[in-house]
C-alpha cells in the first residue's frame, strides 16, 4: 500500500498538479504569489525526497548514482531558485523612473491636408442657423488653493468641471503613449507607467473625483463608473490588498476610465454653463467618382462598420461641411437618408462616436443617435477646433445611393 502511494506515478502526478496550481494562481486578480512559491517548493521537496529514496535503495553502480544525483539535484535546484527569484521580482517595489515630459497645452492641431474641389455632380445647401449670442460664464477667481480636498473650496463648479475634463484628456494621452511604446516587457512598461502616473496624476485625480461626487451628490453615482474606478485603484475598495500585492496601474484601465471622469466633469460644468441648442451646419455633397476621391491618407476608414475595402461598394458621396462659427468642442453629426457600409473623414484629432457612449453626457445627442442608428456618422471634436478656414470632408459609401439629410453640431 505504502509502496503504491510513494510510486513515481502517484508522486509525479502530485508534482504536476502542484506546478499547475502554482502557475494558475498567478492569473488570479490579484495574483497569489505566495501560494505559487509554496507550490513550487513543495513540488521540489517531493521530487528530492523520492529521488533520495531511490538513490539509497537502488542497486545500480555507485558512480552512476552520483552522476544522476548531481544532475537531478543540480537542475531541479537551479530551476527552483530561478522560479522563486522570478516570483520575488514581481513583488519588488516599483522602481524610480523619470517623470514624463511636460505636455504643452495645444489649442490648435496641425492643419488638415487641403482637398481639391472635385467636379460637382449634385449639391445640397442647408441654411445656416447661427447660435444665439451668449455671455461667457465667469470662471473661478484665482488658482487652486493648496493641496487636498479643501483646495477646491472657493473654486466654481464650471472651473472644477473643466479641470476634470482636461485631466481626463491628459491621462488618456499618457496611457495611450505608454501602450504604444515598444521595446520593453509588459511588466516593465506597467512599472514605468505606474511611476509616471503617480508622479503627475494619481493624487490629483482622486481628490478631483471626490470633489465632483461631493458636489453632484448621490444621483451622480454610476455603478459602471465605480467599477472602472476600482480597476484603476483596487486598494481603495479593498484596503487589505495594500502591502500584499505590488502597486501597479494598468494604462488600459486608465484609458477605459477616462471617459467616465470627463462625463462627470462635464455634468458639473453644466451646472454653471447651460448646454447650447443643436445648430444646423452648412454642407454640400458630391457623388463619389474615381477622380473625386480624397487624397491618399486623408480618409480615415471606419472599419467598425465593415471590414471590406470601400472600393468594392458601387455608391458613395463626399460631404463638405463648413461653419461660420468656430467650434472647439462638441459633436458633428451627419444624417444620411439610408444606411451605409462605411465612412471616413479628414478632421484632425476627431474621434468617432460609435457603440458604447460612455463619454456622451448630452442626452439629446444620445437619443438622436439611437433613433437614427446606422444612418448617422458622429465625430467628437478633439484638440483641433472646427473653424471657418478648415472645412471637414467626409466620404461615405455603400450598396445604395447615399444622400445627406442634415448636418448638426451638438454641444457637449
Amino acid at each position: 500500500m505504502v509502496q503504491a502511494i510513494v510510486s513515481w506515478s502517484v508522486l509525479g502526478t502530485i508534482i504536476v498538479v502542484l506546478l499547475g496550481v502554482g502557475f494558475g494562481v498567478l492569473s488570479m486578480t490579484p495574483p497569489r504569489h505566495r501560494i505559487t512559491e509554496v507550490c513550487f517548493s513543495v513540488a521540489a521537496l517531493i521530487l528530492w525526497a523520492k529521488f533520495s529514496f531511490w538513490a539509497v535503495t537502488s542497486t545500480v553502480d555507485r558512480r552512476e548514482k552520483l552522476a544522476v544525483s548531481a544532475l537531478v539535484f543540480g537542475l531541479s535546484g537551479m530551476v527552483l531558485v530561478l522560479g522563486l527569484s522570478w516570483i520575488e521580482s514581481m513583488l519588488l517595489p516599483v522602481r524610480e523612473s523619470k517623470a514624463p515630459p511636460m505636455i504643452e497645452p495645444k489649442l490648435q492641431g496641425e492643419p488638415s491636408p487641403r482637398v481639391s474641389r472635385p467636379p460637382l455632380y449634385k449639391s445640397h445647401e442647408a441654411p445656416i442657423l447661427k447660435p444665439p449670442p451668449k455671455s461667457p460664464a465667469p470662471l473661478a477667481i484665482g488658482p487652486r488653493l493648496g493641496i487636498g480636498p479643501e483646495a477646491y473650496k472657493e473654486i466654481s463648479d464650471e472651473q472644477v468641471g473643466q479641470w476634470a475634463m482636461e485631466e481626463a484628456d491628459k491621462i488618456t494621452e499618457l496611457a495611450s503613449r505608454s501602450m504604444a511604446e515598444r521595446g520593453m516587457s509588459p511588466n516593465a512598461a506597467i512599472w514605468r507607467f505606474t511611476n509616471e502616473f503617480n508622479d503627475c496624476c494619481a493624487q490629483d485625480l482622486k481628490e478631483l473625483r471626490t470633489e465632483i461626487l461631493r458636489r453632484l451628490g448621490p444621483p451622480a453615482k454610476d455603478p459602471d463608473e465605480i467599477s472602472a474606478w476600482t480597476v484603476v485603484f483596487p486598494e481603495l475598495k479593498y484596503p487589505e490588498l495594500k502591502g500584499h500585492v505590488p502597486e501597479r496601474i494598468n494604462p488600459g484601465a486608465v484609458t477605459y476610465y477616462a471617459p467616465y471622469l470627463r462625463r462627470l466633469g462635464l455634468r458639473l460644468k453644466r451646472r454653471g454653463v447651460p448646454r447650447s441648442a443643436p445648430i444646423a451646419l452648412h454642407f454640400s455633397e458630391k457623388l463619389r467618382t474615381e477622380s473625386a476621391k480624397l487624397p491618399v491618407g486623408a480618409v480615415r476608414i471606419a472599419s467598425e462598420f465593415s471590414g471590406e475595402p470601400h472600393q468594392q461598394f458601387p455608391f458613395g458621396t463626399i460631404v463638405t461641411i463648413t461653419t461660420t462659427t468656430p467650434f472647439s468642442s462638441g459633436y458633428i453629426v451627419i444624417e444620411f437618408d439610408s444606411g451605409y457600409a462605411g465612412a471616413g473623414c479628414d478632421f484632425v484629432d476627431s474621434r468617432l462616436v460609435v457603440g458604447e457612449m460612455r463619454s456622451v453626457e448630452n442626452r439629446d445627442l444620445a437619443d438622436y443617435l439611437e433613433a437614427h442608428q446606422f444612418r448617422t456618422y458622429a465625430l467628437a471634436i478633439g484638440r483641433t477646433a472646427f473653424t471657418p478656414d478648415k472645412p471637414i470632408h467626409v466620404e461615405a459609401f455603400g450598396n445604395n445611393p447615399l444622400h445627406v439629410l442634415m448636418v448638426t453640431h451638438f454641444d457637449e
